[in-house]
């Protein structure tokens, strides 16, 4: 039932963004925002409330709930593939279900993890809050330091980078005058590069490589070769915005000093937030910067960010102005290039289908309490 719901929500949700498919690939990105941010919420939601219903009957107890919820999550994941393939020909099921098999792994190798911890917190002051607390700090920095790479390789997602990425890398750090990365190819059928500081290594996506040209990459190396340049400072300040959710583990101890006490670790989580995203768009703006100045040719930076957010459709401009990256709209004029396009209008934060089932489950969620 919750593949077959969350099934319909998409496929209803996405009835614009089907209907826009001989538009300019910004608009269509544009429609398909709200689409994906809602999808992500049937995933979660649709089984936790045909779950709670359940409950609400009578039907199960709690607990009994707790089983047809995860069954639902995995229907609701599996029926996400007919939108996932429509957006992205290329996917077939196999390297679909690879791909949401790794993702949801990594996830659950930090928020699962998290939440196990939250969960075990203990109330009163202990040697166990001690052991919990401390060993997830050192999980989390931990991750910076290889344990996530060690992760990716486990998860048969890195690979030797070949000769010619190994090639490109090469004259890029030569052009630069800096010293040269460990690399790695990324098995992901998604466009992406990632700068790891910590232990100098850079990772370069398999569908990158597909539909970006030499001189593009070289281009996308030099701004992750920018992050690798960072000073100890920032990363530094990178590792402690990893932080930024770890004050949740004491939520528990601290409901025993009243709301206020929870209140302000609602409110820590929230300025760490804010110190990690401003952190993090400064760096990006500095990488972008370095970018364009050491691109081959002027405007080769510009385009190659162009074609990683066209190959994916995501928006040229976000719906909100808190993410880690500038809107790509912004970092193409940064760059010194004018799109040939105008602005595109900002995205709506989620399609109508999120905001039904979010209301169904706080509904659900009232009526379980009073029942209690």
């Amino acid at each position: 039932m919750s593949g077959v719901l969350t099934y319909c929500l998409n496929w209803l949700a996405a009835i614009p963004w089907r209907k826009a498919s001989a538009v300019h690939w910004t608009e269509r990105a544009r429609l398909l925002w709200p689409v994906r941010v809602a999808g992500g919420v049937h995933i979660l939601l649709v089984p936790a409330c045909l779950s709670l219903a359940e409950f609400d009957a009578r039907l199960v107890s709690f607990l009994g709930s707790v089983i047809p919820a995860v069954a639902g999550w995995l229907g609701g994941i599996l029926a996400t593939f007919p939108l996932d393939r429509e957006i992205l020909p290329r996917f077939i099921f196999r390297s679909w279900l690879r791909l949401v098999i790794r993702s949801w792994a990594i996830r659950a190798g930090f928020l699962g993890v998290l939440v196990a911890c939250t969960i075990l917190m203990p109330a009163e002051p202990s040697l166990a809050m001690i052991g919990i607390s401390g060993g997830l700090l050192v999980y989390i920095i931990s991750l910076h330091f290889g344990s996530y790479m060690w992760l990716l390789r486990r998860l048969g997602m890195l690979l030797p980078p070949g000769e010619r990425l190994r090639g490109i890398v090469a004259r890029t750090v030569e052009r630069m005058a800096v010293r040269e990365p460990v690399t790695w190819l990324l098995d992901m059928p998604m466009a992406q590069a990632f700068a790891m500081p910590n232990t100098g290594e850079l990772m370069f996506s398999s569908r990158l490589l597909e539909i970006e040209s030499d001189e593009e990459i070289s281009a996308i190396c030099a701004h992750e070769l920018a992050h690798l340049m960072e000073s100890r400072g920032v990363r530094a300040g990178h590792i402690a915005g990893s932080l930024t959710l770890y004050p949740v583990i004491f939520l528990r101890p601290a409901a025993t000093f009243g709301p206020s006490a929870v209140c302000a670790i609602v409110g820590l989580v929230w300025l760490s937030a804010i110190f990690t995203r401003k952190l993090s768009r400064r760096m990006e703006k500095k990488a972008d910067k370095i970018a364009a100045e050491n691109q081959g040719e002027a405007g080769v930076y510009a385009h190659a960010l162009e074609r990683l957010y066209s190959d994916s459709l995501v928006p040229a401009v976000s719906s909100k102005n808190d993410k880690m990256h500038p809107h790509l709209y912004d970092r193409m004029l940064a760059a010194g290039i004018q799109p040939e396009y105008p602005r595109p209008s900002k995205p709506e934060k989620m399609a109508w289908s999120g905001y039904v089932v979010c209301i169904a489950f706080g509904i659900l969620i009232g009526i379980a309490l009073a029942n209690l």
